[in-house]
């Protein structure tokens, strides 16, 4: 899961790891000792209940994002809460040691742990908490915005949503996989234009390449950017 290490953090991810370890541990002692199993569930009743739902609403949310056809870090944000809750619920265990020493210890290694963390983060709060820098993205769209027809069609197979909402256009997106992707390239239902990224992160090169653009005699390059370029397609070949 790509987006595991974007939107969780390590430290987010040790503590969900400590809390499965802590909970698999009390089930294990309460199968040994029937007698305290009776105590422990009847006094933390409670604090099960509340982490059994947030499991319950991490594992929803997980399946609707896991059933998504196309997939995006962000997609899955509306999951944090559930899963910061369960890691912080596990790291609190390092608070918790049942000695002086232990829990000074641990105590200690969580600070230092958290300072390390959030230290490289601090020189973003040196700056605004708006950014007002203009994207690429909203440079395309202010190109297509003024220099193509109001009825032009867009294909894209990557950051569609975004041209859908900073253009006016009616948006196509295409598929991902390469087969899929150009099996749909030589089926397109219309003229158009097709948004194709030639620098994207994660993707080594973005599909389609432009290789395969230039030799289709569908495509002919419209526009140029520094990460992508459009292409005006045809159903008639242009040569």
């Amino acid at each position: 899961m790509k987006w595991s290490g974007v939107i969780f953090s390590w430290l987010a991810l040790a503590g969900l790891l400590l809390w499965a370890a802590r909970s698999v541990w009390e089930m294990l002692q309460r199968a040994r000792d029937d007698e305290g199993a009776h105590r422990k569930i009847s006094l933390d009743q409670i604090l099960h209940s509340r982490e059994g739902f947030l499991c319950l609403w991490a594992l929803v949310l997980l399946l609707v994002f896991s059933s998504l056809s196309h997939k995006e870090p962000r997609y899955v944000m509306p999951v944090a809460p559930p899963l910061f809750l369960l890691a912080g619920a596990g790291l609190s265990v390092l608070l918790k040691g049942r000695g002086t020493l232990a829990r000074i210890a641990g105590t200690t290694v969580l600070a230092g742990v958290l300072c390390w963390s959030f230290w490289p983060i601090l020189q973003r709060f040196e700056t605004g908490f708006i950014d007002h820098s203009v994207s690429e993205e909203m440079r395309v769209a202010d190109y297509m915005n003024k220099n193509l027809p109001p009825a032009t069609i867009l294909y894209s197979n990557l950051e569609y949503p975004t041209f859908a909402y900073y253009t006016n256009f009616k948006v196509n997106d295409l598929p991902e996989e390469s087969d899929d992707l150009y099996w749909s390239l030589n089926n397109l239902p219309a003229d158009g234009v097709l948004i194709a990224y030639t620098r994207y992160p994660g993707y080594h090169p973005p599909l389609p390449t432009p290789a395969w653009l230039d030799a289709n005699p569908h495509f002919r390059r419209l526009q140029e950017f520094p990460t992508m370029v459009l292409y005006q397609y045809r159903a008639q070949p242009w040569r």
